[in-house]
């Protein structure tokens, strides 16, 4: 384009040259990948902790269902029986008062000691249910 400025003369060049930049979304792609990637280590962790949890859960349960059954072995129709035998060398005097009320209290802590062994082997077994995604089994339970 040419022209004139007051007294001078002006002449203008328009040069255009097409530069060949193409943008290939690499960066974008780069940083969905390192997301991807972070998003694949945060499930695999939570895989690990989740199956560690419910390797313990199920040894305490087999603990706990193993001490439980050798309670109710060594108890097997002993609990009633052992409070009417008491009280019958009691009655015969084949037992003082003291020994009977302190053999009555032995008694009265094993049992305990199978309530509690009774009570442990259930909140394991809710627990496990709960560890292994059986909420609908650990709800029936606790109903």
């Amino acid at each position: 384009s040419a022209g004139k400025n007051d007294v001078d003369n002006v002449i203008g060049v328009t040069f255009s040259m097409p530069l060949n930049i193409r943008n290939d979304y690499q960066a974008n792609a780069k940083a969905e990948n390192q997301q991807a990637i972070a998003a694949e280590a945060s499930f695999r962790s939570v895989m690990r902790k989740q199956k560690y949890l419910i390797q313990a859960s199920t040894a305490s349960l087999i603990s706990n269902k193993k001490y439980l059954g050798r309670w109710q072995q060594l108890m097997q129709g002993r609990g009633e029986h052992s409070a009417q035998l008491l009280q019958k060398q009691w009655q015969v005097g084949d037992l003082n008062t003291s020994d009977y009320l302190l053999a009555l209290q032995q008694r009265a802590e094993g049992l305990y000691a199978g309530i509690e062994l009774q009570a442990q082997f259930k909140i394991s077994e809710v627990q496990w249910l709960l560890d292994v995604g059986q909420l609908n089994v650990a709800t029936k339970l606790l109903n």
